[in-house]
C-alpha cells in the first residue's frame, strides 16, 4: 500500500512530539454511514477534504482506513477503524505507537452534549461510550486527547443536552441523520477542524481554553 509505506517510513524518521494520530470513531457499512454514532467519521472527511489530505486508502495493517500529511505545519495521520465501534481499541493500538498517547486525538460522537456543540477533554472515563471504552481497555490508559461532538437534542426550557434513556441509547445513536440534524453538523464542522488544527498546532489546553 503507498499510504503504508509512506506512513512507514515517516514513523521512523519523525520525532514523535510533532506527529498527532486523528481517530474518528464510527462503523463501517452503508447501513451506518449517515447515523449518529458515524460523526468521529463525518468530522474526518470534512477535515480531509479540508486540509487536502490524500483520499484515505484500506490498510490492512492498522485495520482501518487511513490517510496522512502536513496540517498548519503540523504531521498528522487520520484513521478510520473498521473494526466496528466496541471494538475500536484493536485498530487505535495497531496505529498508535505506545510512546505517543498522549498525542492520539479520537473524534466521537457525544450524547451528553446537545447538537452544534462539541468539546474538548484530556482523559476521563468512557462516559458510557463503548468506542471510547474499547479505546480505554487496549491502550491502558484513559490519557489521550478527545473531541466530543454533540448529538442529542437541545432542552428548550433547560438549555442541555437531551440525553436518550439507557434502553433507547442504543436506538437513538444508531439512529439515521435528518436533515435538520445534517445541517447542525455542518454549521459547526469548520470549528471542530480548527479545534483540531489549534490541538496539533499549540497543544491541547490552549484548545481546551479556547473552545470548551
Amino acid at each position: 500500500e503507498k499510504w503504508h509505506r509512506h506512513f512507514s517510513a515517516r514513523h521512523f524518521c519523525v520525532t514523535m512530539q510533532y506527529m498527532y494520530y486523528i481517530v474518528g470513531l464510527g462503523n463501517p457499512g452503508e447501513e451506518y454511514k449517515e447515523t449518529r454514532h458515524n460523526i468521529g467519521w463525518r468530522v474526518l472527511d470534512a477535515a480531509v477534504s479540508a486540509w487536502r489530505l490524500p483520499r484515505p486508502h484500506h490498510s490492512q495493517r492498522f485495520g482501518g482506513t487511513a490517510t496522512d500529511g502536513v496540517v498548519v505545519g503540523a504531521e498528522v495521520a487520520v484513521l478510520y477503524p473498521e473494526t466496528f465501534m466496541n471494538n475500536s481499541g484493536t485498530a487505535v493500538a495497531k496505529f498508535v505507537p505506545k510512546d505517543a498517547y498522549d498525542h492520539l486525538i479520537v473524534v466521537h460522537d457525544e450524547v451528553d452534549l446537545a447538537r452544534g456543540t462539541f468539546s474538548i477533554a484530556l482523559g476521563g472515563g468512557a462516559a458510557g461510550h463503548n468506542g471510547v471504552a474499547s479505546v480505554i481497555d487496549t491502550l491502558g490508559t484513559p490519557e489521550f486527547i478527545r473531541v466530543r461532538v454533540g448529538v442529542s437534542p437541545l432542552h428548550q426550557e433547560t438549555g442541555r443536552a437531551v440525553r436518550p434513556s439507557a434502553d433507547k441509547l442504543s436506538d437513538f445513536v444508531l439512529g439515521p441523520i435528518s436533515h435538520h440534524e445534517a445541517g447542525e453538523y455542518e454549521i459547526i464542522m469548520p470549528k471542530v477542524i480548527e479545534a483540531l488544527e489549534t490541538i496539533v498546532t499549540k497543544g491541547v489546553t490552549v484548545a481546551m481554553n479556547e473552545f470548551n
